[in-house]
């Protein structure tokens, strides 16, 4: 016999034991009984199989969240099914991440008379509370159709508030009459301990009107239809004039007061002073900088302490300018459209600031301008690319962009969620369903958006797309009545701007 062989033998086969081969009905039954037990032995191994797979599968959930767990705006995986509770403003504040506020807020009793009180978070009483003015019968018959000129913001010490106690309002009503302004007669600021609502100091201001704070001093807006606007400058501690610098009224500031008065604010070294024609900067003594920011229809704000303006430009495009932290024009990094918020961006790519560009045709052929979404690099100015959208009638464009693993999610009235690479602009996936403005949002590995589909096939849905694919891998019907989602806290809540209620949706 050859090495590496093996002897053949024959083998009688036989199903069962002596008995079952003498008797039929045994042998059925033993053939029964093996095919229960592969069976059985078949279905385990399916079980296990699922429950491997199902394994896997919350291992990645897992690490996806513990990817970005960190990044701010990122929501917490969501369940099977979007289960809906209303939450109180209160609970809101709580988990809301943006700098601290005041600690402390006026509040006008229905009589018409005005105290400062604590800000309530965690109880529905304020901890403390100083009376200021007694009832105003004329204020308080005109009920809700007021708005009034006191208001609170964080004082230097992390123990302070400074509030802007004011008399005066403005009226208004459902009709198509003017507002109208009644004059203040009792106007003071106040500085309060917000540990126990100690006035800690207070001094009379003449007629001011806008308030705000910079660097130990407290700075109030007098505004004055022929007089101009005169800027005033405290010290916080002492209530001591510090400076004062008076814009004059001319032919391009109107000094009208509108429904926002002055608008007043300060960031990093500058105080802003905006009317409804005019922006102008000081810095922190008090003098000029630069007025040539912003025609009428512009507007600014703060943010990542750079003063930002957003206005017209002569041919109807928008430019949005970014501020240098001592205003010198050199400075300046102007940019085309309007900025686009990113609640997420995980920093994978440093230094991209997305812009939208609106307009009333289709993006230009030649992928250069027009509607769309514009990238630019934040340190040089420089555009990066460019991605036509086209826009609705009424301007619907990109409200919020995610930034995540060197991508952009954006929603638009195209697709419901298009993908681009962030480094070239070009488009990775789109998902073809019409766009939506309540917001998109992500979980580490799904982008959210919402789908309007037929009645027959769920309505309005929420559906979850693979970031990588587009591929639906989720959805849930999205309750009737929101109009805008986002997140705070790695949670999900959704608004109904008619009602004002806020839910939480998880």
């Amino acid at each position: 016999m050859a090495r590496g062989t093996r002897q053949m033998q024959e083998v009688d086969l036989v199903d069962g034991d002596e008995a079952a081969a003498s008797d039929p009905s045994a042998g059925t039954s033993a053939v029964r009984a093996r095919r229960r037990w592969v069976l059985v032995v078949a279905a385990g191994v399916v079980v296990v199989a699922l429950v491997v797979v199902q394994q896997v599968v919350d291992a990645r959930d897992r690490a996806a969240w513990a990817r970005v767990a960190d990044v701010d705006g990122v929501v917490r995986p969501l369940g099977d099914a979007l289960e809906v509770r209303a939450v109180e403003e209160r609970e809101l504040a709580e988990l809301d991440g943006s700098p601290r506020g005041p600690d402390a807020q006026i509040v006008v009793a229905p009589d018409g008379s005005q105290a400062v009180t604590s800000t309530p978070l965690t109880d529905d009483e304020a901890a403390w509370s100083v009376p200021l003015t007694g009832p105003d019968p004329v204020r308080a018959a005109l009920g809700n159709a007021v708005m009034g000129l006191s208001r609170c913001v964080p004082g230097a010490h992390p123990t302070t508030s400074v509030c802007l106690l004011s008399d005066g309002y403005l009226t208004y009503s459902t009709d198509d009459d003017e507002p109208q302004w009644v004059a203040a007669t009792t106007t003071k600021a106040l500085v309060v301990d917000t540990r126990h609502g100690t006035v800690v100091a207070e001094w009379p201001t003449v007629a001011a009107d806008a308030l705000t704070t910079l660097l130990g001093l407290v700075v109030v807006a007098v505004t004055d239809a022929s007089a101009g606007v005169t800027v005033v400058a405290y010290d916080e501690r002492t209530g001591a004039e510090r400076w004062r610098h008076v814009l004059p009224a001319s032919s391009e500031r109107d000094l009208v007061h509108g429904a926002l008065g002055t608008d007043l604010f300060a960031v990093g070294g500058l105080v802003v002073v905006g009317t409804q024609a005019s922006l102008t900067l000081l810095d922190a003594e008090g003098r000029f900088v630069r007025d040539d920011l912003r025609g009428p229809d512009g507007y600014a704000y703060s943010q990542d302490g750079s003063v930002v303006v957003v206005s017209p430009g002569s041919g109807g495009e928008i430019t949005t300018t970014f501020v240098g932290p001592d205003g010198d024009p050199a400075s300046d990094r102007v940019y085309v459209g309007e900025p686009l918020h990113s609640p997420v961006d995980d920093g994978s790519v440093p230094g991209l600031l997305l812009t939208v560009t609106s307009g009333t045709r289709l993006a230009d052929p030649s992928g250069e301008s027009g509607p769309g979404l514009q990238a630019y690099d934040r340190g040089t100015g420089e555009r990066r690319w460019f991605v036509g959208m086209t826009q609705l009638g009424g301007g619907m464009q990109p409200a919020t962009a995610i930034v995540l693993d060197e991508r952009v999610y954006v929603t638009s009235p195209d697709a419901a969620v298009v993908a681009i690479d962030a480094h070239t602009g070009a488009t990775l996936w789109s998902a073809k369903e019409s766009g939506s403005q309540v917001g998109i949002f992500t979980d580490g590995r799904l982008v959210y958006a919402q789908a309007q589909r037929p009645a027959g096939e769920g309505g309005a849905q929420l559906v979850g797309r693979d970031l990588s694919t587009g591929e639906e891998v989720w959805h849930a019907p999205l309750p009737d009545g929101i109009d805008n989602l986002w997140v705070a806290g790695h949670r999900l809540f959704g608004s109904n701007f008619t009602t004002g209620e806020n839910l939480e949706l998880g």
